[in-house]
């Protein structure tokens, strides 16, 4: 097929010839493998392969004078070791965006400019940044510094260090007094006012970095229980293999089944045996996600009808029960059928999804790696990986969708295997203006209730002032909220309800708390503790009563007296059945002050001659008190103590 182009005298031409599969009829525009989305079709429908031709103009749109189209100019850099160089103690910035004149240059990272600023190697890598005022703060796992943003410093004998403007996005870096850093948690930073706050797990301190410079927080009378419980973190990722067992009655498809269901559904007036009517299901009393029936009268048994089931039906499991009413047109009445499991499609080769049961969804993380065990009980990696999982509704035993990117044909067993790392997990209450730190050997997302340990410091008293029994995931505040999440859920801390009975309450869970005590009045006097009393509200008993250790011998074995267990005020109420009065047989109060006796339990220890239930009292240099709230009074209101003493006298013991 021929065509007449008009040829100007200004203009040049290219002629190309297109490129096609092989074969004359397929043409594809040149240097495209596929026709684009949004292009033409090829103008010309050649009908040989000699006509697959078209004409490139030089000048857009053919114009006189038009610009010409052109590659432009080209810069060109040799580069002799072409291969990637990962710097994690470098920084490094691209070209500047502006919004209000649509100027975007972020993906320009010029190599004629200084856009690099190189730190020390020695000190890690780069975890975290976080821009304060005019400087940018750098964390690395070993130290921690500053760099200036669009200035840098001078220094001369005379005058000192001055700042001056220069061109420079990242100018002089300066490092903070003392090393350290912050690992590899960066999780753990929070900041408040002019305040941050981060772990070191390195060398097992909690950092605040102030105005005053880095101050080790962990010191404030808690230095051995960071040493001890940051020492077993690391940055090193586990692995963790949740089981699986294939669901013994999965949700499947209907397949066309017949039942005779005597005179449940009879014929309308008029009609005669052998119409068929396409009813759908009504209700299903199960999983099964309904479809279509087919419903007859035998002409052989014209007082019954015949039931057809259209397995346009999914999701149902054996046992189910479906139902269909007539339309009042061909039919009335209704039929009911419990599905049986030869009424259901088979299982058989890849499925997706594949249904497990008994595992909870939240057990189970996208991304995760699926493993069939085999009749070895060895694992075997499918190559298939967890895209989605899914509850079925009403399944019993609880069964769970697992959606992959491939399809796989599951065994009975498995494993759905990920991977997972300590977290040290930071954040500032704005309630209470605390940092809070959650040290955790298994994140949240693994082990919801155990492997970790929650506390709170304050900075108006340099002192850790509480442990909690939640595990967040995150940690966070807004205008005077504090927010955690937990699993897939954010919760508010703090909020209170018209009972006032919210204390104590984490994730939908309630907990109990205790204080404990070490009461030491006169170091070098050897004592016998008589009673124990404290200011505060009611609700509060002692879980336990023990003494200082004495060692009688040489292997470090030792005898440590104990008191019996005193219940609360309230717990503590009964009545004597000999006068009929009230007694208490724990806490009595007296002029708001709540006492009681402590009763010694110790067994006969080294050289003793009565046992200590016949004894009142613990004899020791010190006692170590465990105080708990109860389980009844005001359950999840506020107890507050204020003090805690004791009564006791000079031992006699020699």
């Amino acid at each position: 097929m021929g065509a007449i182009v008009e040829v100007k005298y200004f203009n040049s031409f290219w002629a190309k010839q297109v490129q096609g599969s092989g074969t004359y009829n397929d043409p594809k525009w040149p240097g495209i493998e596929w026709n684009p989305y949004g292009y033409p079709t090829f103008p010309i429908n050649a009908q040989t392969d000699v006509d697959n031709w078209y004409i490139e103009e030089a000048r857009i749109k053919g114009g006189y004078n038009n610009s010409m189209v052109s590659q432009g100019v080209r810069a060109y850099l040799n580069d002799k070791n072409p291969v990637q160089n990962v710097r994690e103690s470098s920084l490094i910035y691209s070209g500047i965006y502006n919004s209000r004149t649509d100027f975007n240059e972020t993906n320009v990272f010029s190599i004629g400019k200084t856009i690099t600023s190189d730190l020390d190697p020695a000190n890690g890598s780069i975890q975290k940044l976080f821009a304060e005022d005019t400087n940018l703060v750098i964390f690395q796992e070993n130290k921690v510094s500053k760099s200036l943003i669009n200035k840098n410093t001078i220094y001369s004998g005379t005058q000192g260090a001055a700042e001056t403007p220069d061109i420079l996005v990242i100018g002089q870096n300066v490092p903070y007094s003392g090393r350290f850093g912050i690992g590899k948690n960066p999780e753990s930073f929070a900041q408040y006012g002019f305040r941050k706050y981060f772990a070191d797990p390195i060398r097992g301190s909690i950092i605040r970095l102030s105005r005053d410079g880095l101050t080790e927080i962990s010191n404030y009378g808690m230095k051995d229980y960071f040493r001890d419980n940051l020492s077993i973190l690391d940055s090193n990722y586990k692995t963790e293999n949740v089981s699986w067992s294939i669901a013994s009655n999965p949700p499947r498809k209907l397949i066309s089944t017949q039942v005779i269901n005597g005179l449940d559904m009879s014929l309308a007036t008029g009609l005669v045996t052998g119409t068929t009517a396409t009813l759908a299901i009504t209700s299903v009393t199960g999983n099964g996600l309904g479809g279509t029936a087919t419903v007859t009268i035998n002409a052989s048994l014209p007082n019954e009808s015949l039931l057809t089931i259209v397995s346009t039906g999914s999701g149902y499991t054996s046992g189910d029960q479906i139902s269909i009413s007539g339309d009042g047109i061909y039919f009335n009445g209704s039929i009911s059928y419990t599905i049986l499991n030869s009424n259901l499609t088979t299982l058989s080769g890849p499925q997706n999804p594949f249904y497990v049961q008994n595992v909870s969804s939240c057990d189970i993380f996208l991304g995760s790696t699926v493993l069939n065990l085999d009749s070895n009980n060895i694992a075997i990696d499918t190559g298939a990986v967890v895209t989605n999982t899914s509850i079925v509704p009403g399944s019993n035993p609880v069964l769970t969708a697992i959606t992959t990117n491939n399809s796989i044909s599951p065994e009975n067993l498995g494993f759905f295997s990920y991977e997972y790392k300590n977290k040290i997990v930071g954040g500032w209450d704005n309630h209470n203006r605390y940092y809070t730190v959650s040290l955790q050997t298994k994140p949240a997302y693994v082990s919801d209730s155990s492997d970790f340990n929650t506390l709170s410091f304050d900075d108006n008293i340099n002192g850790w002032v509480s442990r909690y029994s939640y595990k967040p995931g995150f940690i966070g505040s807004l205008k005077g909220n504090y927010f955690s999440t937990y699993e897939n859920s954010l919760y508010q801390h703090y909020q209170s309800n018209v009972d006032n009975n919210n204390f104590l309450k984490y994730y939908e869970k309630r907990y109990t708390c205790g204080v404990n005590f070490v009461i030491n009045s006169n170091p070098s006097i050897k004592k016998n503790f008589q009673t124990i009393n404290y200011e505060g509200d009611n609700g509060w008993q002692v879980s336990s009563f023990s003494s200082d250790s004495t060692k009688y011998n040489n292997n470090g074995q030792g005898y440590v007296d104990s008191g019996s267990y005193i219940r609360s005020f309230e717990e503590g109420l009964y009545v004597d059945p000999n006068s009929g009065y009230p007694q208490r047989a724990g806490f009595d109060r007296k002029e708001n002050l709540y006492v009681a006796k402590i009763q010694n339990q110790s067994s006969i220890g080294f050289e003793e001659v009565l046992p200590g239930s016949s004894l009142t009292g613990i004899k020791g240099y010190l006692m170590n008190i465990q105080l708990n709230v109860d389980s009844s009074t005001n359950l999840g209101g506020p107890k507050e103590i204020w003090a805690v003493g004791t009564t006791f006298t000079k031992s006699s013991w020699i």
